[in-house]
């Protein structure tokens, strides 16, 4: 009983976004939370953050696709490329580039245009940072008033220029 109840306070199962859940995922889901395991959505990302990444391959995992089973998850994951290229600009792609960092915040600042890196240089993404944060802000406030944790799977620092212009 005490090799279990350390077993169970210490892993959770991820869900991942890479195949299609099967109809019965939910029922499954809950199979194993009576035996006390604890499930987590893995790489949330926003319908629009999608579109805007160009996300050509199948991913079950956007928000609009996670609705019907997002209540038996304790924690829902933030996708990498939601939360770094699109939200507060500074993707490690980008960290030990200064140059680019600073034209993505440029850009998002005074345009209010989303750019990333591509290579050595940037492209647009023909998307509004504020629209892109408007998305996440709704997600979030929804995922909070349903007790879910988020986790943001980066550093989020205040001293950062391009994270605390996002915040």
């Amino acid at each position: 009983n005490e090799d279990r109840n350390l077993l169970l306070s210490h892993v959770l199962c991820e869900v991942t976004e890479d195949q299609e859940h099967p109809d019965e995922i939910v029922s499954h889901i809950q199979e194993w939370q009576k035996l006390g395991f604890r499930f987590v959505a893995d790489d949330t990302i926003g319908t629009l953050a999608a579109q805007a990444l160009g996300k050509e391959e199948p991913n079950f995992h956007t928000t609009q696709q996670l609705e019907r089973i997002v209540g038996n998850f304790g924690i829902v994951k933030v996708d990498m490329s939601w939360a770094g290229h699109l939200l507060f600009l500074a993707h490690p792609s980008v960290a030990t580039r200064p140059a680019l960092r600073q034209e993505i915040l440029s850009h998002a600042r005074d345009e209010d245009e989303v750019y990333m890196a591509a290579g050595p240089s940037l492209r647009k993404l023909n998307i509004k940072h504020s629209a892109l944060l408007e998305e996440f802000a709704d997600w979030a406030k929804s995922m909070i008033a349903q007790g879910k944790k988020i986790c943001i799977e980066m550093s989020v620092r205040q001293e950062d220029a391009n994270c605390a212009f996002a915040l």
